[in-house]
């Protein structure tokens, strides 16, 4: 498994990891080309070279050629949605967002769709999500680690006025990796940095042993008196380590008598939407023994409350039942196979593997053959090439 390593000692921002992935070797032309498919219109990324104290390393500069608009945090989900990513980039860069936009709300008391703040909607902030989601998947990084994250002290001031460092709207996305504060007067992890590894990272210490195959340095804009400002990167090749939806989770339960199926479908296609790992409906006898349904989400603790006040809005319950859980989970790995001029996504873990149902269900219409007939096709197909590995079922 190809995994990247993050060392933060003078912390990390959008584009300090987006421009240490340049530097290992992803380039910028197809951020940009995903930015004039969204609909980002004049905004272009040019990769720099910085000197940071001692070093010189890789940096970026979003440019805007026109005024930008203020965006919402629904506009800019539309934007991303348009900006032909993989389904896994695409993921990652709907949860970062929903990530900032749901602390912003909270810390502000607002609905998630009335956010509309320069951290947010900002047009930088967007090609740096964009930008990092995509260098992952050009360098084929499926599990990033992170180790200590500088996240220097002191205030800053903002729109809201003057914060402290690190501010809330960072550690919000932090809590789980470890911080060091031993830079004092500035703000070294920003909202957009933290949240990008709230949703793409682990911390180093679940690291197994691995192959080191390159390393590379992303700059940000700031100066330093005792340290070069940079994110140290590490491309590295490492044995399948467990999903990420396995460690501390959260379970969201509410249960509804009075609503119809096609509600109910909506509204768990609407918080699969927002981020949840998983929602389902089961059927069971409420009060007065009313037939009701009871709605199920599985997501990471820091989308529990955007998730449940989804939750009531699109059921209209009055209440959500919130508690934690761990969950076990295997070690998979997403691969692929050609058949038929087409590709194929396999999902494969230590005991069985499987065909993506979406890929195999476009590749019978596309090619005329029948469903069970291409699964069984593709799946010897797989097998061919991978022969130690369970023959997709």
């Amino acid at each position: 498994m190809k995994a990247l390593v993050l060392h933060c000692p003078s912390g990390i921002s959008g584009d300090m990891a987006l421009a240490a992935l340049v530097d290992l070797g992803f380039p910028l032309e197809r951020l940009n080309t995903a930015l004039a498919a969204a609909g980002v219109e004049g905004v272009r990324v040019n990769a720099v070279r910085r000197s940071s104290g001692a070093l010189v390393a890789a940096g970026v500069a979003v440019e805007a050629s026109v005024p930008q608009p203020p965006r919402n945090y629904s506009r800019i989900r539309e934007l991303m949605m348009r900006a032909g990513l993989g389904r896994r980039a695409e993921e990652q860069a709907l949860e970062a967002l929903a990530r900032l936009a749901g602390v912003e709300a909270q810390l502000h008391g607002l609905g998630i769709d009335e956010v509309e703040l320069h951290e947010v909607g900002a047009w930088d902030t967007v090609a740096d999500i964009l930008g990092f989601v995509l260098g992952l998947e050009y360098l084929g990084v499926e599990a990033v680690f992170v180790s200590a994250v500088e996240t220097g002290t002191g205030a800053v001031r903002t729109e809201h006025g003057v914060l402290p460092v690190p501010a809330p709207a960072t550690t919000a996305h932090l809590i789980g990796f470890e911080l060091t504060s031993s830079v004092s007067g500035h703000e070294l992890a920003t909202p957009t940095g933290a949240a990008l590894l709230a949703t793409a990272a682990r911390p180093i210490g679940e690291l197994p042993a691995y192959r080191l195959i390159s390393t590379g340095m992303g700059a940000g804009t700031l100066e330093l008196q005792d340290r070069p400002n940079v994110v140290y990167a590490s491309l590295v090749e490492t044995r399948p380590s467990p999903a990420d939806e396995a460690g501390p989770l959260a379970l969201l339960e509410t249960n509804v008598d009075d609503r119809g199926g096609e509600t109910v479908a909506a509204a768990l296609a609407l918080l699969l939407d927002r981020g949840a790992l998983d929602a389902w409906a089961a059927p069971v006898t409420g009060k007065k023994g009313r037939p009701a349904l009871v709605i199920s989400v599985i997501c990471r603790p820091v989308l529990s409350d955007l998730l449940a006040e989804e939750m009531m809005k699109a059921t209209g319950s009055l209440g959500v039942r919130i508690s934690s859980f761990v969950r076990n989970a295997a070690p998979r790995r997403e691969l692929q196979v050609a058949y038929a001029g087409r590709v194929y996504r396999v999902k494969v873990g230590p005991y069985s593997s499987k065909v993506e149902f979406d890929d195999l269900a476009a590749g019978s219409g596309e090619l005329g053959v029948p469903f069970l007939e291409l699964a069984r096709e593709v799946a010897l197909a797989f097998h061919r090439e991978h022969p130690d590995l369970p023959l997709p079922q």
